[in-house]
């Protein structure tokens, strides 16, 4: 393996070993399904415990504009 390859694989594990830590994240309320009128606006609601970074709604694999 050359070094790049090795500092890669180095840096993946210390990720998953630092995550472990941590509790799992769940939804505390589950999004459920919405429909609308195309060109409308959703209000998609949810809780997540134990949030580790941000949430991010996406249709399609395409993120959606959120408003806090």
């Amino acid at each position: 393996m050359s070094s790049a390859n090795n500092i890669h694989l180095s840096f993946v594990i210390s990720g998953v070993v630092s995550v472990c830590g941590f509790q799992q994240q769940y939804f505390r309320v589950v999004p459920r399904n919405t429909r609308v009128i195309e060109g409308s606006e959703a209000i998609l609601q949810c809780a997540v415990a134990n949030l580790a970074g941000q949430v991010q709604w996406a249709k399609d694999g395409f993120a959606l504009e959120m408003k806090h």
